[in-house]
This record gives structure tokens, C-alpha cells and sequence, in this order.
């Protein structure tokens, strides 16, 4: 008996480990089927997670300011060199309207400048003129007033014209020469 049940031990454990092993395996699958149609086929994946790009790259612009127009979209392929936005030109041109007019300013203060270097030298021409008027050889009296006209003559003659009273001029001049002669 003890013979009996080594060999009944001996191939009653194998097979029941091969009964186990295939009572483990799982079932077929279930298939599904129907007739065939035409239609569309749509799928839907869902997942979770971050999505991240094959490529980025940093984009920056030499100048800063508001965008006008975007010429590219997201992921368009884009070349080197190719515009990608147009920044607003109206701040720069303002900038510019605003130079210009500084600059129109400076040349106005220049030409004043210029006016009044050139009404200088006219007064100093003027006073030049007078001065020799006065130091030339007059009468007295009424020789004064006749050296008035040749006065404004070469007054005229140097573009330059007198206010003075030649009444006021002559009273001067012999007030000169008497001062002088004592």
C-alpha cells in the first residue's frame, strides 16, 4: 500500500498541477459582430498629463512697444527672416514729429540770433557814421544843418536810416566844437 500511494502520489500531483495551470488561464475574449456599413469612423483618446513641444524657441524683438499685426499663427511653420508681427508705428512717428519740431524751433532761435548779430553790427556801422559826420569840419549854426542831407546820404548809402531829430543832431555837433575850441 505505501507502494500505492507513492505512485499514485507521483502522478496525481502533475496532473493536478496541469488541471490548476489550465482552469488559470483566462477566458477567450468576446467578440462583437455585426454586418457591414459604410459610415465614418471616430475615435476619442483620453489622457492625462502635460503636453509638451518637440521644439521651442524664444522669440524677442530689438524694439518694445504695442503689436499692430500678426502675420504667423500657432504652430505655422515659419522660415528664418520671415516677419512674424508689425509693431504700431504711431509712438515712433510721434517721436519723430516731435524732433522735428524741435529742430524747427532751434532754427528760428538761430535766425533770431542771426537778426540780432546783424542789427548790432548795423548800429555799430550807424554809430561809426555819425562819429565821422561829427569829427568832418561844420560851420556853425546853419552850416550844421546843411551837412544833415550829406548825414543821411551816407547813412543811405550804407543801408542804414537815422531816427534822429537833425534839430537835436546840430545842437549836438556845435555843442562839440564850442567845447572843443575852450
Amino acid at each position: 500500500m505505501s507502494r500505492l500511494v507513492v505512485a499514485g502520489l507521483l502522478i496525481g500531483l502533475p496532473a493536478a498541477a496541469v488541471g490548476y495551470a489550465y482552469e488559470a488561464q483566462p477566458p477567450p475574449p468576446d467578440y462583437i459582430t455585426a454586418t457591414i456599413e459604410r459610415g465614418s469612423i471616430s475615435s476619442a483618446v483620453k489622457a492625462s498629463g502635460s503636453v509638451e513641444p518637440v521644439m521651442s524657441v524664444d522669440v524677442s524683438s530689438q524694439l518694445s512697444g504695442r503689436i499692430a499685426d500678426v502675420y504667423v499663427d500657432y504652430n505655422d511653420s515659419v522660415k528664418a527672416g520671415q516677419p512674424l508681427a508689425r509693431l504700431d508705428q504711431g509712438i515712433y512717428a510721434a517721436h519723430v514729429n516731435e524732433t522735428t519740431a524741435a529742430l524747427m524751433v532751434a532754427n528760428a532761435k538761430l535766425q533770431l540770433a542771426e537778426a540780432a548779430v546783424e542789427r548790432a553790427k548795423t548800429g555799430v556801422d550807424n554809430a561809426r557814421t555819425s562819429y565821422r559826420i561829427s569829427e568832418s569840419p561844420v560851420g556853425c549854426g546853419a552850416g550844421s544843418a546843411e551837412r544833415e542831407p550829406q548825414r543821411q546820404a551816407t547813412l543811405a548809402r550804407t543801408g542804414r536810416r537815422s531816427s534822429r531829430n537833425p534839430r537835436h543832431r546840430s545842437r549836438r555837433i556845435f555843442a562839440r566844437r564850442s567845447s572843443k575850441s575852450s
